[in-house]
């Protein structure tokens, strides 16, 4: 059976802003949203009940990998971090995310009213 190819209305406002901040990046939870917050002024919030299960499900749509971090619990005094990418898959979407607000932005558009 061949696996469906993702497109961006197979994701999610959270799931975009996600994938635009790995963008390049490996990055921990708390980091994910500390540079969501800091991009937005503190305007956009993400909390760690919507941004797990946002990663898990972006990880099994293939577009995130994870991977624990080699630091131990008692070095950290705390949980081991886990560290998110995007795939190759998760970097065609980044594009798409960004072709789309290009377009979107662009003064070319033809104007119909309908």
């Amino acid at each position: 059976m061949k696996k469906k190819t993702i497109t961006l209305s197979d994701i999610s406002r959270i799931q975009e802003i996600i994938i635009l901040a790995l963008y390049r990046k490996e990055l921990y939870g708390l980091q994910i949203i500390k540079i969501i917050e800091c991009a937005s002024c503190n305007t956009r919030k993400v909390g760690y009940g919507s941004l797990y299960p946002a990663l898990d499900n972006l990880e099994n749509k293939g577009l995130v990998q994870s991977r624990w971090g080699d630091d131990k619990p008692q070095e950290r005094h705390g949980a081991r971090r886990k560290y998110y990418t995007l795939t190759h898959e998760g970097e065609r979407i980044f594009t798409e995310i960004n072709d789309f607000h290009r377009n979107l932005q662009s003064q070319d558009l033809p104007l119909e009213v309908i």
